[in-house]
C-alpha cells in the first residue's frame, strides 16, 4: 500500500518519506531494490535503517492534567454535520463496543456553530423578508383619496 514512511533531516530541513508498494513488512520494504545505474541497485536495506517501531514523540496530548490521544476528523467534501452524525453514531459507537474500557470524550468541535449560525441566518432570511413586505406595502399604498 502506499503510506508514510516516517522523515529524514535533509540540507537542514526535513522531509517527508513516502513508500510506494505493496510492503506486508518492514523487512520486506527493507529488500526493495533502487536502481543506481543500469548495472548496480542497492537494496534500502543497505543504505538505511529499515525498521518496525514506535514513532518519537512529535506531540502530547493532555486532558484534566492526564495524557490523552487527540484525533481529529474531517472530509472536507462532506458536510460537518453529516460527519460528525456518521462518526458519533455509527464508528465510534463501534469502537466503545469493541473495547468497552476505553473512554471517549469530545474536547472540540464546530459542529454545533455550524448548526446554530444555520438557524441564525434562516431566522434572519425570514425577518428580511417581512420587514421588505411592510416597507414595500408601506411606500406603496396610496394614503390620498382619489377623486
Amino acid at each position: 500500500m502506499d503510506a508514510a514512511g516516517g522523515r529524514a533531516q535533509i540540507g537542514g530541513g526535513e522531509q517527508a518519506i513516502r513508500v510506494l508498494g505493496g510492503a506486508k513488512t518492514a523487512e520486506a520494504l527493507g529488500g526493495y531494490a533502487d536502481h543506481r545505474s543500469r548495472r548496480q541497485f542497492v537494496r534500502l536495506r543497505e543504505i538505511a535503517d529499515v525498521r518496525d517501531g514506535i514513532a518519537e514523540i512529535r506531540g502530547i496530548a493532555r486532558l484534566n492534567g492526564g495524557s490523552a490521544t487527540a484525533f481529529g476528523c474531517s472530509k472536507p467534501e462532506a458536510p460537518r454535520t453529516s460527519v460528525r452524525q456518521r462518526l458519533f453514531q455509527v464508528e465510534l459507537d463501534k469502537i466503545l463496543v469493541e473495547n468497552p474500557a476505553l473512554h471517549l470524550q469530545v474536547i472540540f468541535t464546530t459542529v454545533e456553530h455550524t448548526i446554530a449560525t444555520y438557524h441564525s441566518s434562516l431566522e434572519a432570511l425570514v425577518e428580511g423578508s417581512i420587514l421588505a413586505v411592510i416597507v414595500v406595502w408601506f411606500f406603496l399604498r396610496s394614503w390620498r383619496r382619489e377623486p
